[in-house]
């Protein structure tokens, strides 16, 4: 997003989440600041199967905060498959210390050297070969904040 964004209009925080440096309370207190402010949001990459769902790493915006039952509000974007929710934070937080195996990558010139063939893999070997293509390194989940500096 950084990429994308302007920086002299946007200020867009992108965390890996390590629990050894983000603690539960700093996820919680970043994400519920940038929903709290209407120039904010906070956008998560998340393991489906860690909060029982089908899949594995996926983005979604957060909506709200419950502090009542201490969860967040997933606006999920593939809503064909799966309705907003709630997720508790314990879980969600678990969610997010995951691995994404291509977390990082040459963005966005490798991007340019995917053909047809590995832009949408139909066999595992398309799939591994689109992967180093792009030079996908592991890591770790996480999640975004982004404020507008000014309307």
């Amino acid at each position: 997003l950084k990429c994308n964004l302007d920086s002299y209009v946007f200020d867009v925080t992108a965390y890996h989440l390590d629990p050894s440096i983000i603690p539960i309370e700093k996820f919680r207190q970043d994400v519920k600041k940038a929903i709290e402010n209407p120039l904010g949001r906070a956008i998560i990459n998340y393991d489906r199967k860690s909060v029982g769902q089908i899949g594995g790493g996926h983005w979604s915006p957060i909506g709200a905060y419950s502090r009542h039952a201490d969860s967040f509000l997933i606006m999920d974007v593939a809503k064909y498959k799966y309705p907003n929710a709630w997720i508790p934070t314990a879980k969600l937080y678990a969610s997010l210390q995951t691995f994404d195996q291509c977390g990082d990558w040459n963005f966005p010139d490798a991007q340019d050297a995917l053909n047809e063939t590995l832009l949408y893999p139909e066999i595992d070997s398309e799939y591994t070969e689109a992967m180093s293509t792009l030079g996908c390194q592991q890591a770790r989940r996480g999640y975004i904040t982004i404020f507008k500096k000014y309307l």
